[in-house]
């Protein structure tokens, strides 16, 4: 079977923003660029359920790799776990096979929005930076609603 790719576009914090999703059999390769390059790569995938007494219920846990690019950059791997929640959420509730597997994310965010393209710098997680991960995250999700 053919990879299937969906792709949605928007200006997030004034900025051209585009998240390309592809739906490979073994991962999800997503994109997510304002300076269409790759920027930094990140692999995340969930490891385990863990059941907990009720009202938690049944809790995932989920691992963040920097493959390419800045290793303490915690926001990028913050945004890549989102990604992984909103992905196990969506799958579950359609029973998509995608629910699952793992993700292989570049971000090439512009500086100050977010991570910028792996900086080395230290940056706060600030307004700017919520609004981006959020619409980044919205994005993603149109994308799977569109699989």
């Amino acid at each position: 079977m053919l990879p299937k790719t969906v792709s949605k576009t928007a200006v997030v914090n004034g900025v051209k923003t585009q998240v390309i999703v592809t739906f490979f059999a073994d991962r999800l390769f997503i994109l997510v660029s304002q300076l269409n390059k790759l920027g930094c790569l990140l692999e995340g995938q969930r490891d385990a359920s863990i059941k907990h007494p009720m009202p938690l219920g049944k809790q995932s846990t989920f691992s963040v790799e920097v493959i390419l690019g800045n290793r303490e950059d915690m926001l990028s791997r913050v945004l890549v776990r989102q990604m992984l929640e909103i992905a196990k959420k969506k799958g579950d509730g359609v029973k998509a096979r995608w629910a699952e597997l793992p993700l292989l994310v570049g971000l090439s965010l512009k500086s100050g929005k977010v991570t910028g393209s792996c900086p080395s710098e230290n940056h706060s997680f600030n307004e700017d930076s919520q609004v981006t991960i959020k619409e980044v995250l919205e994005l993603f999700e149109q994308c799977l609603d569109n699989y």
